[in-house]
This record gives structure tokens, sequence and C-alpha cells, in this order.
């Protein structure tokens, strides 16, 4: 079968394209060593196709090339991508069109840098790398990141259903998007009360106000709250930031496991208790929970968080459960890079450009090797807007590592190791030098003995 992922990239170029958005190449990789295996066992260059128009695409008569002159030169078979979809085919030389199978080219990549096209059956170019892509490198990815900002979906202030549990006659049906809670109380995140706001006011992230119904009477409240989510392909991360005194468990769409949890037993039940107390001074500070895991539980259109909120005691002065929800989406008035990826995608949406590294490189004016006197090294490379930063211990450099402002002075023997970073902290491949010096004796050292 071909390799090819249905994955959460639908429509995603679609905003920023006519109405009609031919296939591109978004990613290739031309030095597999270890990251994607081929039907043979073997690490194959790939080249990731992705389809972001609305609609279905067969490739049939499209060509891939690695020669500007020969834009025929591999043809695609009838090979359907619907909408959002990626499919890798390995530039193997293997030579294998056959529909429903695993693709090969008959070329290969080069890792020094070469022309790369996708071409329409009309032949009209759609993506190409020209004169050539950059050079390549051991199991690093090259191609176009995908803009990404996060928005808040659900927080403090958002309508809410809220209901004191006295019995569980409604066990666990109140966490379904179906189930009716138009009965329940109406009021806005976050839940809880404040009996005493010493030494913290928890009463700033309370919108309903539950002590008249729980305090020295019970210890779990439920609440349902609604986003929408128009298309849930544009949708990269799900992150849960909720302030809490003292537990709390939160479902997705009537998920049976928790998507996010604090404090909670390990069976719930409508009068469950927080397995733990948590401090005012704690529970004011959120906290972040990366459930991106959970993206396949969304819908397209209304789509439902239902929260159990948990007391450690019913006498206890307070309670809180103030969550927020934050998705990483699509951002159509972000810009695209093209590039090295740090960690390759094949067969799904690319990183940001956060996740990439520049194609600048470091140049030394000085090549490694030993020397006797001390010298000037002068580092170059960077374009506007970039900056060189080094380390001398031996470390990668980071986008925090000291910044290079002035020739150095090289007067020791020094492993010298040094990056490109630009604003987002994107970086670019790390640079060393060693530089030896030499002893004196061996510097004045005459030899009669041949040189290489």
């Amino acid at each position: 079968m071909p390799l090819r992922l249905l994955t959460l990239g639908a429509g995603l170029l679609v905003l920023s394209l006519s109405a009609f958005a031919n296939p591109v190449i978004t990613e290739f990789m031309a030095k597999n060593e270890s990251t994607l295996v081929d039907e043979n066992g073997d690490y194959s260059d790939w080249i990731e196709i992705h389809n972001p128009d609305a609609s279905a695409v067969n490739l049939e008569g499209w060509t891939l090339t690695d020669k500007a002159d020969q834009p025929a030169q591999w043809t695609f078979p009838a090979v359907t991508l619907q909408p959002g979809e990626y499919l890798i085919v390995f530039a193997s030389g293997k030579n294998r069109s056959a529909a429903g199978q695993e693709l090969h080219t008959n070329f290969s990549l080069s890792t020094s840098g070469e022309y790369l096209g996708l071409f329409s059956p009309g032949g009209s170019v759609t993506t190409e790398f020209s004169p050539s892509f950059p050079a390549q490198y051991p199991d690093i990815s090259y191609g176009t990141s995908t803009p990404r900002t996060w928005v808040k979906l659900l927080g403090l202030g958002d309508v809410t259903r809220v209901h004191v549990p006295t019995d569980d006659s409604l066990g666990t049906s109140w966490r379904s998007p179906d189930f009716d809670d138009s009965s329940w109380n109406s009021g806005t995140l976050g839940v809880g009360f404040d009996r005493s706001t010493s030494p913290v006011d928890l009463t700033p992230y309370i919108g309903t106000n539950v002590e008249s119904q729980m305090y020295n009477l019970r210890t779990s409240v439920y609440f349902r709250s609604t986003f929408e989510i128009t298309n849930p392909a544009q949708v990269y991360g799900l992150e849960l930031r909720t302030r809490y005194d003292d537990g709390y468990a939160i479902f997705l769409n009537a998920n049976s496991t928790p998507v996010d949890q604090a404090n909670a037993p390990a069976t719930l039940a409508w009068d469950s208790s927080a397995t733990a107390i948590v401090f005012d001074t704690d529970g004011i500070e959120p906290r972040v929970t990366d459930i991106s895991s959970a993206l396949n539980l969304l819908v397209a259109g209304t789509n439902t968080l239902a929260a159990h909120g948990l007391n450690a005691n019913a006498p206890s002065s307070d309670l809180l459960v103030s969550p927020e929800l934050w998705a990483e989406i699509y951002d159509a008035t972000g810009t695209s890079q093209t590039g090295y990826f740090t960690t390759p995608t094949p067969g799904t949406t690319n990183a940001d450009r956060d996740g990439m590294l520049l194609m600048e490189t470091v140049s030394f004016s000085q090549p490694a090797g030993t020397f006797s006197s001390a010298f000037s090294l002068t580092l170059s490379g960077n374009a506007e807007g970039q900056e060189i930063r080094y380390t001398t211990d031996g470390s990668v450099p980071t986008a925090t590592s000291t910044l290079y402002t002035n020739p150095l002075t090289i007067s020791s023997t020094t492993l010298l190791r040094a990056a490109i970073f630009d604003s987002s902290g994107a970086g670019s491949q790390t640079v060393t030098a060693h530089y030896l010096l030499l002893s004196s004796a061996l510097a004045n050292r005459k030899s009669n003995l041949p040189m290489e």
C-alpha cells in the first residue's frame, strides 16, 4: 500500500490560496539514515506531497523530477489525495509506480543539493526548489513551515451550566454532549466559593458561587461548557490551564477517560472528594497540561467540556475549579518559512518556524587546526536580523549562549562551537572547530621527515 496518512492538516493552506489549491511538496529528506523505512527495509530518501485543497485530487499524470529540463522524469499513477491528505513518495531510484502500492521515483536526492520539482499533467510547476535546494544533513528534513498561533476557546467568564449532585441518578450521562442540562443553574466560569479571602482571595476566579449548595454539605460539583470548532483539521494542539482548590477531572466530548485531572480518585462518584488539599496560594497558579493527545476527540461544530470539581471535605472554607482551554491553530496571517526541520514529520503537518533550523551556516576566518601564536578569529554567515552564538566548553550553542559581537582572540587551545539564531529562537546547524596550541618546543622543532 502507498504510505499516506490523513492527518489534521485538511484545508490549512486554502485560506491563503485560490479557490483551487494544487498539490505541493511540503517536506523531503535527502539523507534518511533512521527516520523512515520503506517496504524493503531500506532508509530511502523521501518526498512528502500534500493536498491543501478542500476537494480530493487525482495525481494521475502528475510528475516529480530532480532535473529542471526533464519535468516528466517520474509520473504518478492513479492515486487520489483526499482534502488535507499527505502522501509519501520514496526517492529511492527503484522506480515503482503501481497504483495502490508504495511509490518510488526513478531518482534519488542529492545531499549536496539539486533541483526538485512537482509538475501538473499540463506541465505547470506547482512546487520547485530552484536552482537547487541547499546541502542536506542526516535525518533532518527540509520543507515549508506551517504558521500557528494560540487562541483561548474557553475561560473565565464564559457561560457554563452547574449542578451539585445529591445522588447517583445521573451516573456519567451528564458528560455527554447530548445530555440536556437546561434544568441546571446557568452561570459563568470558574466555579467555587471562598468564605475566607485570606491569605489569598479566590473570588476573582469564580464566576458561579456554589457555597449555599456545597459548604458543609457536598464535596462534588458538575459543570458543562461548550465551544465551537469550525474545522478540527486546523487545530494542532490543545492545552488546559486550570486554577483549582482542591481537585478536578475534566472530560471532552464524553470520553470515558479524563483528558486532565488533579487530586481525583481513581473511580469518580457523585460524592467523591479530592484526594489532597491544595493551599490557596497554590490554587491561583494555573496547572498547565498538554492535552493534544485528545485532538481526535474534537468535532466540527459544538464541543462539550464537562468538569467534575472536587473539594477535600465538606467543611472546607473554599473551592475553586477555573479551567481555560487553549488551542493551537493555523495562523492565516502568519508567514511560512522554508528551511530545515529539527523533527521530521513525514505524512503529517509540519512544525511552525520555531521547529526549524536556519539555512545559514557559521563560517570561521581560519580553519580548525594547530597554531603557535595568538590570532584573531572572525565568525560570519548570519543574515540581517540574525545573530551568532557560541560556546567554548563543548556544549551545543543555544539562543542564550554567548553572543558574538567582535572577533575572538584565540591564544590557547580552544574548542569553539557556533550557530546562528533568529529572533524566534530558530537556529542553524552547529559548526565546530578545534584550535590546538602547539608548545614552543613543537612549534620550533625541525624535522627531515616528509610531510603529507
